[in-house]
């Protein structure tokens, strides 16, 4: 199954592992919610708490697949 797509990659030009590619969005997602918590503090509006939040529930969602695409690449 990885193989086909890691077949399907190569035929349009993608020549890569996916999980450096994959990595970003969970790392991403932690520095902007660490980001959105301290903008909480220093402001206090309740939004960005919730921003934080949401931030950390898509890393969450994120690193499931780079997780199995690490292990997979490995």
């Amino acid at each position: 199954m990885i193989k086909d797509l890691y077949d399907t990659l190569v035929q349009i030009g993608f020549l890569h592992p996916l999980h450096p590619a994959m990595a970003n969005l969970p790392m991403g997602m932690v520095m902007g919610s660490f980001l959105f918590t301290i903008s909480h503090a220093a402001f206090g509006k309740p939004n960005l708490l919730l921003t934080a939040h949401h931030c950390i529930l898509l890393a969450l969602v994120g690193a499931l697949p780079t997780g199995f695409l690490g292990f997979k690449g490995w």
